[in-house]
């Protein structure tokens, strides 16, 4: 066979060599393989057939709006459960309609709410209780510097931690599918600071608190440059003096009465400060608004108010204005301005931040 070379060559062979030379030619051309079969993984085609099944679903949810009360004062929006879909996929598949709800309304407090259908079966008689149970999540300003991603985490965390306690051992409950989603909100109106209040008298025995006494609507202004520029004597007077130290800090964008969520707009202004902003009500001072900022100065607000206005003052000593309500022992201590818990040394504080 090695000899034919050309078609002439082809023409001498003999007819008994040309036989099975064309019978395996003609195979060949006309062979096609058969596919080869991937072995099936049973388990892993169910897997996407379910996955797929979900994706499904998961793109059907819908936010829209079921309530709405006091001329759109306050709001409902809800998004329906799917049967077979467990709660974190739910929350998960819903994530961006609500981070897209929140984002797109500004100054609003906020709560979720994941009513859920749950069941235990009553060992003596054998009967099965079914419920709609809901996991409500706390409620959180939503300003224009909010993390809206971190606000529906918190809220996801919150509905979940819930859940999991009633669905502890020996409690009997288990899950059976989620019936829908609520998102509560209400228009945020900020508190502002104005013009001057006398400091109740349980504030104003602990000496701890300087309250200037302005005719205007800028206490904010004057307590910030009160504690840049601390006097002895006459401290709460707003002077020629303070007013010019005022001016010395950037006041651009701001407008009086400085409202809580424009204290941000402030700490952009002036980098070398931090604002919190603390209230007080039946002897007990809590956290109104904290900076998130670690900077060299740091002031300490108190905003207190009556029927008609409220007021901020100067905290001048953090210690004494909080010591009364953690412990009987008038100690100074150092408090952690988040949670108003109070330790004796800069070391154990410093780990606690951490």
């Amino acid at each position: 066979m090695s000899t034919i070379k050309s078609f002439r060559d082809w023409l001498y062979v003999p007819e008994q060599i040309k036989k099975p030379i064309k019978s395996f030619a003609y195979w060949l051309i006309s062979y096609v393989p058969e596919q080869i079969k991937k072995p099936i993984n049973k388990s892993l085609e169910a897997l996407k057939t379910k996955v797929a099944r979900l994706y499904g679903e998961i793109n059907k949810f819908v936010l829209y709006e079921c309530e709405s009360a006091m001329k759109g004062f306050t709001k409902q929006y809800a998004v329906d459960g799917r049967p077979g879909i467990d709660a974190t996929s739910f929350l998960n598949a819903v994530r961006p309609l609500v981070v897209d709800l929140l984002e797109r309304n500004r100054r609003i407090k906020v709560n979720l709410v994941l009513t859920c259908e749950m069941e235990r079966v009553i060992i003596i008689t054998g009967d099965v209780i079914a419920e709609d149970v809901p996991f409500v999540s706390m409620t959180e300003v939503n300003l224009e510097a909010t993390d809206v991603n971190g606000l529906f985490n918190n809220a996801v965390d919150k509905m979940m931690e819930s859940m999991a306690i009633l669905l502890m051992a020996g409690s009997g409950w288990k899950f059976v599918a989620v019936q829908k989603l609520d998102v509560n909100t209400v228009v945020y109106e900020p508190l502002k600071g104005s013009s001057y209040i006398p400091l109740p008298k349980y504030l104003a025995d602990k000496k701890a608190v300087i309250n200037l006494k302005n005719e205007d609507s800028q206490c904010f202004k004057w307590c910030l440059a009160r504690s840049l520029n601390p006097v002895e004597k006459n401290s709460e007077r707003v002077t020629k003096e303070l007013r010019k130290q005022a001016e010395e800090l950037n006041w651009n964008g701001i407008t009086f009465p400085v409202a809580l969520n424009e204290i941000d707009k402030f700490e952009r202004n002036n980098t070398d400060l931090n604002v919190n902003v603390f209230s007080y009500e039946e002897h007990f001072v809590y956290p109104l608004r904290i900076s998130k900022h670690e900077r060299k100065d740091v002031v300490d607000l108190l905003l207190i108010s009556n029927d008609s206005t409220n007021h901020y003052c100067l905290v001048n000593n953090l210690s004494k204005l909080l010591s009364s309500q953690v412990s009987n022992n008038q100690k100074s201590r150092l408090f952690c301005r988040r949670c108003l818990n109070g330790f004796r040394s800069k070391e154990a504080l410093h780990k606690h931040k951490r």
